[in-house]
């Protein structure tokens, strides 16, 4: 399929095609190279420079001149008030999205900085059906264990953004700032604990799997045409070991170096050294007594010399410069103070406040170096020529990307593959797949919800609303839950007052039976009576991500990571019924469902001799086509189903360890490489519709550093799927009580997601430097090897497919 409106991609994208694809599943994402011209016409991009008369004629401008000379000779032009002009708000624009001022004299044209692009571009629509695409949020991404996946998402990101800027978009509407060229996401924290608000908004709570997520996000998103020009800029947040929502502007984490090296960074450096990150947004929270955007060792040391991140810009989140002059546990005296601090500790843009406009009078004191305000000034320029937005937009070749790129038919086709990939099926006890044409009841608050389906920081205007300047956001365009089961189940039908028949005499009804929160139970009749009339149930239960209701979200942590409201409670009713019953949980964080699961292997019945859920989907919050997706997995159609990139620990584990606690490793520890207890699920857990067998073994292993492994992935199902072949370390069995710092019970090295049809075989090869791989974090942070009997895990999750032994010789012990 090479559609006329997808001719913007370039060959990277030609590169990128899924093993699901590859397998027949029917999507298309063929496109035509970006060598052929994808638009007769071009967009005006906005903020760009070097168009005025005046402008032209300096040497700012001069094409025959490299960035260096150009940034270099522009930073020495400007004087200290216009250099703080484009670090900081001005007076009368003090917003988070960060509008530094412009330079009339010079015709530097002002910038708005912060454009979010955690799970789509936050923005209004250009018109209708080109508003931007909204993928499923990041622990949903995570899930498909798909690096290819991971960068389409980049590239369809980098593409709408384009889109956008070349056509004049704008962020939100209401304070008329447009879209520039700079997105902040991924957000790659960790997920430490399953209160945390903003665990939907991260990946995962392993570092290898957030960090491989991130690499080949910021890739395609920092796709470059053949002149050199990325797309957009990529900033990650939040910098760093942020993990908690309350008091998160007065919080000051205690973290060990250990917990540093081997949880909290290790993601932020793949991003940096394997992706090339541009930079970071510097957090709210601080580490061992600093404020993170006054952490010159984060900033600097880290960042900017051990990593190589020379040109890494530092963007303080909203206000958070500022709050640390406004008492504990940071306690600066003024906000001059604050901003002194910051900028000589290496961030370079303030958002949200305007403490950096006292930068001037900082300078004439000798608290602020006037070579730091020109290495600051010349940094923010810097990423603004590279973008090409100082070049002519000839030159650029994604200044050619029509308005028609937002929302794209194959855009929206790779949000639906995302979510399908992303599904995790948790229980699947005969029910799965369904048959079309039944009489099925969709019960639960899940059932209607289509601004729901997605995490925050989503696209904003997801529907066409009639223009910017209007308010009133709608999402009519998003299919329910309800309604994308009902089209399955009767093809040409649409539901009627919740009721959809066809002349095939299957029958689809739906009603939320209560709400997400609160005791009101006023729908648990009418929902008896639909489950009473049904074949087979489905329970679309879980949490909302929006600031509308705070169960999760940014600001609110929870209190439980049990179902809340009475829809556990829900549940039992319709479970009593005894009809095939299917879970699906869409959410954020993981949820604790001890009571929906059976009591002891083989049983249909929970602790409370309640009947449990025939099958269980972690749908997570699958986006714009997430209800499409629930409705595909549901019926077969695909079996292309993810892992879990978090543990799903039991109810109790919310009151074994507090919220504040960061070392990872104490009693009983978090995530899967040190909490010993019993679980619900484990991280990489997840099952398909299809039987796979995982045979490895060794083939080549010249040395340390080159070793090769091959896996034979046999599908012994009636289906044909898709399986991720997961590889973990498990370090010398005798290290532990032997070594001065925590050793993982076993941890993420490497993973493969392949296709194979039902009955057939296919080969996975692992390359691994095993010097690099079998390395370990010691007490000081430092990557360590170890003499010893090493082990490498091979599985799919489900069953510990082949354990194969790595003796080293070498190393410390």
């Amino acid at each position: 399929m090479r559609e006329e409106g997808v001719q913007w991609m370039s060959n990277t994208l030609l590169l990128l095609s899924f093993f699901a694809l590859e397998g027949g599943w029917g999507f298309d994402l063929g496109v035509l190279p970006s060598s052929q011209s994808p638009s007769k016409s071009r967009g005006s991009p906005t903020f760009q420079g070097c168009v005025s008369e005046t402008a032209k004629k300096l040497p700012y401008c001069d094409l025959g001149l490299g960035v260096e000379e150009r940034v270099q000779w522009l930073v020495d032009e400007l004087s200290v008030a216009e250099m703080v002009g484009l670090l900081t708000c001005s007076d009368f624009k003090v917003n988070c999205n960060m509008p530094s001022s412009a330079i009339p004299r010079l015709g530097v044209p002002s910038y708005v900085w912060l454009t979010e692009t955690n799970t789509g571009v936050f923005s209004r629509c250009l018109g209708e059906k080109q508003c931007a695409s909204v993928f499923p949020n990041p622990s949903c991404m995570a899930a498909s264990f798909n690096r290819t996946l991971w960068r389409a998402k980049g590239s369809v990101i980098g593409s709408e953004m384009r889109a956008l800027n070349n056509w004049g978009g704008y962020i939100n509407g209401s304070d008329g700032l447009k879209v520039g060229l700079t997105g902040f996401g991924p957000n790659i924290n960790m997920i430490r604990d399953p209160r945390a608000g903003r665990n939907q908004e991260t990946p995962s709570e392993d570092p290898f799997l957030s960090g491989s997520y991130a690499v080949e996000y910021v890739k395609g998103m920092q796709e470059e045409d053949k002149n050199g020009y990325p797309k957009m800029k990529a900033y990650l947040k939040h910098f760093a070991a942020y993990s908690r929502e309350y008091f998160r502007k007065n919080q000051n984490n205690i973290v060990s170096k250990f917990d540093l090296f081997d949880s909290f960074l290790p993601q932020f450096e793949m991003a940096f050294k394997l992706g090339n990150a541009s930079g970071v947004m510097c957090a709210y929270t601080g580490i061992n007594g600093t404020s993170a955007c006054s952490n010159g060792y984060l900033q600097d040391q880290l960042m900017r010399m051990d990593w190589g991140a020379t040109n890494a810009l530092s963007f303080s989140d909203c206000g958070a410069v500022s709050e640390t002059s406004t008492g504990y546990p940071w306690n600066v005296e003024t906000d001059a103070e604050a901003a002194a601090i910051a900028i000589m500790n290496g961030t370079d843009i303030e958002a949200g406040s305007n403490t950096f406009s006292s930068l001037s009078a900082s300078i004439s004191s000798g608290r602020v170096t006037l070579a730091r305000l020109k290495e600051a000034a010349s940094r923010t320029l810097r990423h603004r020529f590279h973008l090409g937005l100082f070049d002519p937009p000839t030159q650029v070749e994604w200044t050619s990307i029509p308005p028609s790129a937002l929302g794209a038919p194959e855009h929206r086709k790779l949000t639906l593959e995302a979510a399908l990939q992303g599904l995790v099926l948790l229980r699947n006890d005969g029910l799965l797949p369904l048959k079309k044409g039944i009489k099925i009841a969709v019960l639960g608050p899940h059932s209607f919800t289509r601004r729901n389906l997605f995490s925050d920081y989503y696209g904003l205007e997801t529907c066409w609303s009639g223009g910017h300047e209007n308010k009133n956001l709608n999402f009519s365009c998003i299919k329910t839950t309800c309604q994308a089961i009902s089209e399955a189940n009767e093809p040409n039908s649409e539901p009627k007052d919740g009721v959809s028949e066809a002349k095939t005499g299957g029958k689809t009804t739906c009603h939320d039976g209560v709400q997400f929160i609160g005791g009101d139970d006023g729908g648990l009749s009418q929902s008896i009576s639909l489950g009473l009339e049904a074949d087979v149930v489905i329970l679309a239960l879980g949490t909302v991500g929006q600031f509308s209701l705070d169960m999760e979200h940014e600001g609110f942590d929870k209190d439980s990571i049990s179902l809340p409201g009475l829809q556990e409670q829900f549940a039992y009713e319709i479970l009593k019924l005894n009809k095939p019953t299917a879970l699906v949980l869409i959410n954020g964080s993981p949820l604790a469902i001890d009571n929906l699961l059976p009591v002891a292997s083989g049983s249909k019945l929970n602790n409370l001799g309640v009947r449990v859920p025939d099958a269980i989907i972690e749908a997570f919050y699958p986006g714009a086509r997430g209800g499409e997706a629930i409705a595909k997995a549901l019926f077969g159609e695909y079996n292309a189903w993810g892992k879990l990139p978090m543990t799903i620990y039991p109810a109790s584990y919310a009151e074994e360890v507090s919220l504040e606690e960061y070392d990872i490793t104490k009693y009983p520890g978090r995530t899967y490489r040190y909490y010993g207890g019993k679980v619900l699920f484990e991280f990489g857990f997840g099952l398909s519709l299809s039987k796979f067998n995982i045979n490895c073994e060794q083939k080549v292993g010249i040395s340390l550093e080159e070793h090769s492994y091959t896996c034979q992935v046999e599908n012994l199902g009636p289906y044909d799927g898709e399986e991720v072949v997961q590889l973990y370390h498990k370090a010398p069995s005798d290290l532990v009580g032997h070594v001065y710092h925590p050793v993982p019970i076993k941890r993420l090295i490497d993973f493969q997601r392949v296709f194979v049809k039902s009955g057939q075989s296919v080969e996975v090869k692992f390359d691994i430097n095993l010097s690099q791989q079998l390395r370990v974090t010691d007490a000081n942070g430092k990557k360590r090897m170890y003499g010893g009997l090493h082990r490498l895990l091979f599985t799919n999750g489900v069953v510990q497919a082949t354990e194969l032994e790595v003796r080293v010789d070498v190393g410390h012990r």
